[in-house]
């Protein structure tokens, strides 16, 4: 959502559920103008289907909307700027929808037909109700957020490898 003339360079930061959402400090992974055509608005073309894809150094995925319309039925009305932050499933939706050729820089999916193994991990129910809750506050599984923290522990160790 946003005006063709918005600089879509100008950091939007917003606070939302007590955490931080910042798009200075975060990679701009895509920006898609959506499905919409194009509404024209005071001269300007306006697309209300434009969405940017952020995600930050933690791996936390937000979307940035930037000229949300907003009427307060007072007949006064302005245009905003709005953060929406996603999982890591509705950020590989909106990849799979617009960006396919960006999906392997930032998951790590199996090809099709590749086979999987089961690993049975021993750990005291204390450990494991401290790493449920790391994954949920990410909003993953816990075999999900496992599997990711396993890869980055192999894509550390090879780059330790290199030096």
């Amino acid at each position: 959502m946003a005006f063709t003339k918005t600089d879509k360079t100008t950091p939007i930061k917003m606070v939302i559920k007590g955490k931080s959402y910042n798009s200075a400090t975060s990679q701009l992974v895509h920006h898609s103008y959506g499905d919409s055509e194009p509404v024209f608005y005071n001269g300007d073309e306006y697309f209300e289907g434009e969405t940017e894809l952020y995600k930050n150094r933690y791996g936390i995925w937000f979307f940035v909307y930037r000229d949300c319309h907003v009427s307060y039925g007072n007949g006064e009305e302005e245009f905003i700027n709005k953060i929406s932050p996603c999982t890591p499933d509705e950020a590989l939706v909106f990849l799979e929808r617009f960006a396919q050729e960006k999906i392997e820089d930032h998951f790590n999916l199996p090809e099709i037909g590749s086979t999987e193994v089961r690993v049975s991990l021993r750990m005291t129910s204390s450990i494991n109700v401290k790493l449920k809750k790391i994954a949920e506050s990410k909003n993953m599984s816990l075999n999900r957020w496992l599997m990711i923290v396993i890869l980055n522990a192999i894509e550390e160790e090879n780059n330790s490898d290199v030096k």
